[in-house]
């Protein structure tokens, strides 16, 4: 607590910092609330975080102060990062034009929620790159301790929520079936548990492991437990990278205070599944065990059949999705098909009737291989490696410093992100984009940055 109020303190003596540190927590408790907007029959909807209400203004704000020059340009770690960005950019304009010539009109969904969701989250980077090159890294340490305590206060009231659930009470005035958090989606939720769970694995790398044992005790205990009411597969298979990830890192600090709270947490869920043998666990473990039962005595043909039925439906769906999508690849290898392109295949195809589920593409390489072509995947896979890459040796760095804390945890949310990407569609996810402009930016009093901040 004594964190705390030194922030306080620093209130009465610098109301300008002070006003750093107030955006910086609302920042970090914003970015993890998500809500759906304009959803019906015809249209998905468009899924916003609670920050995208800010951004605007937040915008303009940032624009007059380096028209005026009362803050710097992001520096970065990144040479030529805006030649990147840009190029990224050019290909996403060209593939949304190369759809409304596939499909002879603009699509909703690429226009909005893949054009301008777009520079949505590179305004996220921007932001990101800007706040660590002008405020003073306390203000960064904040973000992350908001961040990490927000994180876990919904990850135990989430997951004591779906206990009582199980326990046969209504709760549906809460929650959908599965742990989402406030993220309205459980697999953008379990990436919102590998960012949480890579900050809070940066703070025991650099920091006196006592000091945070508590911490590590609450995340490491519940998180078996979440996955287990969560139901994403995905995220088991991150979680898995990042803890091997974590033993290659810091073998002595992840065996003795990390492994003991996986333990821990491991056990209570099976012990919840084989002894309490509650209502939601085992409704999750039939329906897991019936998919593999199905999957294994089916074939490819069988599983991409729309008329298919069985007890987890949207898991067939998936192969029907990869076969349209690489069907459409196939007829332009190089270019893609264009935003929007496989959305209205898929209407045009199985929603004439309004009994067929309509299915975006769930993979993000898959998705940007079957809209973008080569040249998008290419171009998306070579930033995501450099930016890997450069994270790597800021995180071999000064231990002591906040910049290579969050270098470290980026690198395994980056991890995590690639993991959960193979069977979800999750780059528009605005935390990810966010802690990497932060992470690959230059904190203020690095030598590269030569003037001081005003916060």
């Amino acid at each position: 607590m004594s964190n705390f109020y030194s922030y306080i303190e620093a209130f009465k003596k610098n109301p300008t910092s002070s006003l750093a540190y107030a955006f910086t927590a609302i920042l970090a408790i914003s970015i993890q609330i998500q809500i759906s907007l304009f959803q019906n029959q015809t249209y998905l909807g468009l899924r916003i975080n609670v920050t995208d209400i800010l951004i605007p203004f937040i915008g303009i704000f940032i624009i007059i102060s380096l028209i005026t020059k009362t803050s710097l340009w992001p520096q970065w770690t990144i040479k030529r990062i805006y030649i990147w960005l840009t190029a990224l950019t050019i290909i996403f304009i060209f593939a949304l034009f190369n759809g409304y010539t596939a499909i002879g009109e603009w699509s909703k969904w690429a226009l909005i929620n893949k054009m301008a969701g777009w520079f949505v989250l590179m305004s996220y980077f921007l932001l990101g790159g800007w706040l660590v090159t002008n405020f003073q890294s306390k203000s960064v340490a904040l973000f992350t301790k908001i961040f990490i305590f927000f994180f876990l206060g919904t990850l135990i009231l989430s997951t004591l929520e779906m206990f009582v659930r199980s326990l046969g009470f209504n709760m549906e005035f809460l929650t959908d079936q599965y742990m989402s958090g406030f993220m309205g989606n459980r697999n953008a939720y379990g990436l919102l548990i590998v960012i949480g769970l890579s900050l809070i694995i940066s703070k025991l790398f650099y920091a006196n492991a006592k000091v945070h044992i508590y911490i590590q005790a609450l995340g490491w205990s519940f998180l078996p437990i979440a996955m287990y009411y969560s139901g994403s597969r995905a995220l088991w298979l991150a979680t898995c990278a990042i803890v091997i990830c974590m033993f290659v890192m810091n073998f002595k600090k992840t065996l003795l205070h990390v492994l003991p709270f996986l333990l821990i947490g491991t056990l209570i869920c099976f012990y919840g599944l084989f002894k309490l043998e509650s209502t939601a666990g085992k409704y999750i473990g039939e329906k897991r065990m019936a998919v593999i039962s199905e999957a294994l005595n089916s074939n490819i043909d069988d599983l991409a059949n729309p008329d298919r039925t069985s007890q987890l439906k949207g898991d067939f769906v998936r192969f029907r999705v990869f076969k349209d999508a690489m069907n459409m690849w196939k007829k332009a290898p190089i270019q893609g098909g264009g935003l929007g392109a496989f959305i209205h295949s898929q209407y045009k195809k199985y929603g004439g009737d309004g009994k067929e589920i309509v299915e975006i593409i769930d993979s993000t390489p898959l998705w940007l291989l079957t809209e973008t072509g080569l040249i998008g995947l290419t171009a998306f896979l070579s930033f995501y490696s450099l930016m890997i890459y450069k994270l790597i040796l800021i995180s071999k760095g000064n231990q002591n410093h906040e910049h290579t804390k969050i270098a470290t945890a980026v690198v395994l949310s980056l991890i995590g992100f690639g993991v959960m990407s193979l069977f979800h569609e999750l780059l528009y996810t605005r935390q990810i984009w966010l802690i990497l402009g932060m992470a690959l930016a230059l904190p203020i009093n690095f030598k590269t940055a030569q003037k001081r901040s005003i916060h």
